[in-house]
């Protein structure tokens, strides 16, 4: 599978050292080598994937509003806190799911087969006898694994008044704004 149809980058009237041709030809030959790379450590443990979830923040008179995306997460698996007053950070750590095909309640679904599959390869098993994932991924583009993201807000906020919540693969986090600071004259008695 390719990143670019080769109709897109291998047009007749175009020269063959066009930047386009050359950056695609790139972006291919990187995806053959990492897939052959990965290929062949089947043995190798699993790698940890850092990524950063995707958010709107918006500023209202009253408070601070962020809308991430986290498909699949549960809010078990979600983490927010205060490090430092006026800094939030959102993480936790998302894996990848799939249904089973035996759950499948379609009438007349198959399951399809892979003939020149290794015997061997479908009983591999880790090391804490949990079953290792051995198929073959053509795409992989969710993002999975650790997640990270850290925002500075730029006033004060009422960190007792944060209000969460998820729904339909949508954080939502509500930060209220703390009071403005008013100043008081003490009367000496």
């Amino acid at each position: 599978m390719e990143f670019f149809p080769r109709t897109i980058y291998n047009n007749t009237g175009a020269s063959s050292s066009s930047p386009f041709n050359t950056l695609a030809q790139l972006i291919d030959e990187f995806d053959k080598y990492s897939r052959q790379d990965s290929s062949k450590s089947q043995e190798a443990p699993a790698p940890t994937f850092h990524w950063q979830p995707k958010f709107d923040v918006r500023e209202t008179s009253e408070a601070y509003h962020l809308y991430g995306e986290l498909p699949g997460a549960t809010k078990e698996q979600i983490s927010i806190e205060f490090p430092e007053s006026q800094r939030i950070v959102i993480s936790g750590k998302t894996e990848r799911s799939y249904l089973n095909a035996t759950t499948d309640s379609r009438p007349n679904s198959r399951q399809a087969t892979v003939e020149d599959e290794d015997e061997a390869e479908k009983k591999v098993v880790a090391a804490d006898a949990t079953p290792r994932d051995t198929a073959k991924y053509w795409l992989s583009e969710r993002s999975i694994g650790q997640f990270s993201r850290a925002f500075s807000l730029p006033s004060r906020v009422d960190e007792e008044a944060v209000s969460a919540s998820l729904k339909d693969g949508i954080l939502s986090v509500v930060i209220p704004k703390a009071k403005k600071y008013e100043a008081r004259n003490i009367i000496v008695n």
